[in-house]
């Protein structure tokens, strides 16, 4: 029988608040150019070195419950906040935590959390609607080059990979980063694309790091037909074994037989398989497939060609230099061999566009020349040791997040120094509340927002509380340079962040923080310090350290 343990909120703050320090002085120490390294290290793999807020925040993982519990709140924003941005983890883990860490103090000294949680969502919509007028878009290519060098650690050469990468496929294309055996760092750009479908069945991942299955060197196989029969299956599988090459299907749909038969196969290593279904609805997916096909020189099984699957012959699949199938899309890389029927289809397609009427038929034409001309860069990362490549992988992907999220969506004054000028600027809004605990809920969000800048100044062995009263007397755009330990004007230096990097930062911590402030209790299993011993002496059983209930 499992014994649960059931803890109420008063009882359990301190543990809580104690796994949320813990998450937040760590990930304190790596931010800004000055920042320190983290050492990662476990029994299974070979110790790491790097400062990438989301690598460290993975590996920390407390045995108390209850102290878990806020390392996990902290995890869930950064995870959130990656997703949709790619840098800035530390910053916004720092934030959460201590705005966490702030609000349950409050509830301990008896509080009400629906009165000072109000005063947290409001003081967040007024510093979202600031952060709005204050961003300006990236106009050019030193801008850019600047924000791709200060999200890579400063690194001018990785700034300018990636800078470069854009350049060649655009905000529309997409860029892969790879390594590689040599010690130079390189870029290579190929023709492909990425579709809106992901894998059929979890059961295909092969890269379970990140939930991925990775083909190099494929086989694909493009079809509108659905595959129901056993026998094509089977002829399917039986083509590929004749070429010993991974195979990826992108076919209309898969019967429970068929997919057991791939699954099984790809199991036992028979065959390395992945299957995809189509992309779009309706007569649009036929227009995906041909160009799919095309980009990879592979026949397309349609329906309306009357070419059946039990027929497929090796010379029908196309190739692809590498794919990439997650849960929710597929990119294909193809190779370089193709690059000119790629470029007749783009001149095909736009012509179609300069002769139709229809808005409809516009938007979709549009997309597809986007897909098939943005290409793929792909970045070949290399390093003399392995702990430099990885933390130099690290880095650039960082950096190509960031710079994404910038030339998209603007930027702001960078390390951290907005959140210190918006904290003074909410100052004016604090005697709008006619509720004290409301206030006290505005003033909380007021005092955490300035901590991230603050660990900055630290790291930089300066006075974070007399370097934050400086800053407040000037503009928006001056700060603290770390690199230089000097007030300076951060936007003319190129020191700026992506404002989606705050923006998601700010509404995530507002939607956890209550969340976590309405938690009264925690039920959980009951821990013990000591167990049933048993050992077996002369033949009898004799039991020791028993439990004391």
């Amino acid at each position: 029988m499992k014994i649960k343990n059931i803890s109420y909120r008063d009882v359990i703050i301190k543990q809580i608040k104690k796994g949320l320090h813990d998450t937040t002085n760590i990930l304190s120490l790596t931010l800004g150019p000055r920042g320190k390294n983290i050492v990662l290290w476990d029994k299974t793999s070979k110790p790491q070195i790097i400062n990438d807020g989301t690598s460290i925040i993975n590996k920390i993982n407390n045995q108390n419950f209850v102290e878990h519990i806020g390392q996990f709140l902290v995890k869930d924003v950064i995870f959130n906040v990656n997703d949709s941005v790619g840098d800035g983890t530390s910053t916004t883990g720092i934030l959460a935590g201590n705005v966490l860490s702030r609000g349950l103090s409050l509830i301990h000294a008896g509080y009400t959390p629906f009165y000072f949680g109000n005063g947290i969502f409001k003081c967040t919509n007024i510093l979202l609607n600031k952060l709005y007028k204050i961003s300006w878009p990236l106009n050019n290519n030193k801008d850019i080059l600047n924000i791709a060098t200060n999200s890579s650690g400063g690194d001018k050469l990785l700034g300018k990979l990636i800078v470069n990468a854009y350049k060649r496929v655009g905000t529309d294309g997409l860029i892969s980063i790879e390594t590689s055996e040599k010690n130079e760092t390189s870029l290579i750009v190929y023709g492909g694309l990425q579709i809106d479908r992901g894998y059929v069945s979890h059961r295909f991942i092969n890269n379970f790091k990140n939930s991925t299955c990775e083909f190099n060197e494929s086989s694909i196989l493009i079809t509108d037909l659905p595959i129901n029969n056993v026998k094509e299956a089977a002829a399917i599988m039986q083509s590929i074994l004749q070429i010993d090459k991974p195979l990826l299907i992108i076919s209309d749909s898969i019967s429970k037989k068929c997919l057991n038969a791939f699954l099984v196969n790809n199991k036992d290593k028979n065959i390395k398989i992945c299957a995809v279904k189509i992309p779009s609805f309706g007569s649009y997916r036929k227009s995906i497939l041909q160009d799919i096909s095309i980009a990879t020189g592979a026949s397309f099984y349609s329906s309306d060609s009357g070419m059946k699957l039990k027929n497929l012959k090796p010379e029908d699949f196309g190739i692809l230099r590498k794919c990439i199938v997650s849960e929710n899309n597929c990119t294909l890389i193809s190779k370089n061999r193709f690059k000119n029927q790629i470029k007749t289809r783009i001149e095909y397609l736009e012509n179609l566009l300069a002769t139709t009427d229809s808005t409809f038929e516009t938007n979709l034409l549009s997309e597809r020349i986007a897909k098939l001309s943005g290409g793929i860069a792909v970045i070949r990362v290399g390093a003399p040791t392995e702990l430099e490549l990885i933390d130099k992988k690290l880095r650039l992907e960082d950096a190509k997040n960031a710079t994404f999220s910038a030339v998209t969506q603007g930027v702001v004054t960078g390390s951290a120094v907005s959140l210190v000028h918006l904290s003074n600027f909410l100052k004016s809004f604090m005697s709008l509340s006619s509720c004290m605990e409301e206030s006290l809920g505005m003033q909380l969000l007021r005092k955490a927002i300035v901590v991230p800048n603050r660990n900055i100044i630290l790291n930089s062995d300066e006075d974070g509380y007399l370097m934050e009263e400086k800053i407040l007397n000037y503009p928006f755009e001056i700060g603290f340079d770390a690199e230089y330990k000097c007030l300076t004007n951060l936007v003319a230096e190129g020191v700026v962040d992506p404002s989606l990097l705050l923006y998601n930062s700010l509404i995530s911590l507002c939607k956890i923080s209550n969340v976590l402030m309405h938690t009264q209790a925690v039920v959980s299993k009951k821990s013990y310090n000591k167990f049933y011993k048993i050992s077996k002496v002369n033949e009898t059983i004799s039991s020791a350290n028993f439990l004391s209930m």
